[in-house]
């Protein structure tokens, strides 16, 4: 008996956008499952709110096609879409109280006042603003109002809710606490969330499944760990979290995708390849500053395995609270960022010094580089 293949929520497929002579959005496609949370992540100006605009309707494609739930839904206007968007700027009506709010729209499609007040009151405990029906926008604050326009999107029970840097407007405590809560709501519902972001904390701690993207093209799509531990090019190792980036050659292929390679001062160093290479070509290797430790830590690096090594001189010193991070130069080869975890037991190091420095080859990525 062949096995049901699910639908997803969302597909996307060979989307493009152009205004004028700038193409927004680039021959894109992916698909969402069902009742995940997937995040459009990228810097400004990379395509990503056109792109959600297109899913919810207010902008039509130039090329390709959207499905919702298996439907075609390319040429459907926005509301016969089983789509609902949250914005940054909330749109809450001042004249209407939180729970005529987040019941406007159940209103709108005449839904008996007795249903509606019980999905009011469901909304409005999801949200924990239970107390806070009969108030005016004016008169709550800004995670407050934020959760009343989630709540009166969610309300409406969509297929597919879109959300545009919802947590923009708030203040960075504020953002974080209201992180954990869109993540308990998306949980608790287990409503399909598309959320845009050009914050990789929000997208790496609420999301799923993450889509980076950069100038109208998705680079990588994958789970938080794969797109941090394995990116498979310089811009997402650059863009997702800190790297130390190091260019040169790839001077031979050592099996198990494992490359040897030599930066332009001569250190050799071996690292995996995010895609193929040829021995000459020339290569970023990319290392996140906490994978790189003292010599004196080597041992937790990859025990019973070969390290990459190499010595510099402490540059700077910055105490972030709980670790420290160093700039260690490396004389023609550049420099390393480190971060060091701060321990009582832990003696930090001082500028001017001589260090030894060892990370592991399976946390180097190599990524093919261009000729200047």
């Amino acid at each position: 008996m062949a096995a049901t293949v699910a639908i997803p929520d969302l597909e996307v497929r060979a989307l493009a956008k152009r205004f004028a002579t700038h193409l927004a959005v680039d021959d894109l496609s992916f698909s969402v499952a069902r009742g995940s949370f997937f995040s459009i992540l990228g810097p400004s100006g990379c395509g990503k709110t056109t792109l959600l605009r297109m899913i919810a309707g207010f902008e039509r494609p130039d090329a390709g096609r959207i499905e919702l739930a298996g439907r075609d839904v390319t040429s459907m206007p926005p509301h016969l879409r089983d789509t609902n968007t949250v914005f940054q700027d909330y749109a809450l009506f001042p004249h209407m109280s939180v729970a005529q709010n987040i019941g406007y729209g159940l209103s709108i499609k005449g839904v008996p006042k007795a249903e509606r007040t019980r999905r009011v009151d469901r909304a409005l405990d999801m949200v924990r603003l239970t107390r806070l029906g009969g108030r005016r926008p004016n008169q709550l604050s800004g995670g407050q109002r934020q959760r009343v326009a989630l709540a009166r999107a969610v309300i409406n029970e969509p297929e597919v809710l879109l959300l545009d840097e919802p947590l923009g407007a708030l203040d960075l405590k504020l953002r974080q606490e209201m992180q954990l809560e869109l993540k308990e709501i998306q949980a608790r519902t287990r409503t399909t969330f598309v959320y845009v972001t050009h914050d990789q904390e929000e997208a790496m701690s609420m999301a799923t499944r993450i889509a980076v993207m950069n100038e109208g093209r998705v680079e990588q799509i994958g789970v938080p760990s794969e797109i941090y531990h394995r990116p498979t090019s310089r811009f997402v190792a650059d863009f997702i979290g800190e790297s130390n980036f190091l260019d040169g050659i790839a001077v031979s292929a050592e099996g198990g995708g494992r490359w040897r390679c030599r930066a332009a001062g001569g250190l050799e160093f071996l690292g995996v390849a995010a895609g193929p290479l040829q021995a000459g070509q020339s290569i970023t290797a990319a290392v996140r500053p906490e994978k790189v430790v003292p010599a004196e830590e080597a041992g937790e690096v990859a025990p019973g395995k070969s390290v990459n090594a190499c010595k510099g001189v402490v540059e700077e010193a910055i105490y972030v609270g709980d670790a420290t991070r160093y700039r260690v130069g490396l004389g023609p080869d550049g420099a390393l960022t480190i971060k060091v975890t701060n321990r009582l037991a832990t003696r930090p190091l001082s500028a001017g010094a001589m260090v030894a420095l060892a990370w592991s080859p399976d946390e180097t990525r190599l990524f093919p580089r261009a000729a200047p």
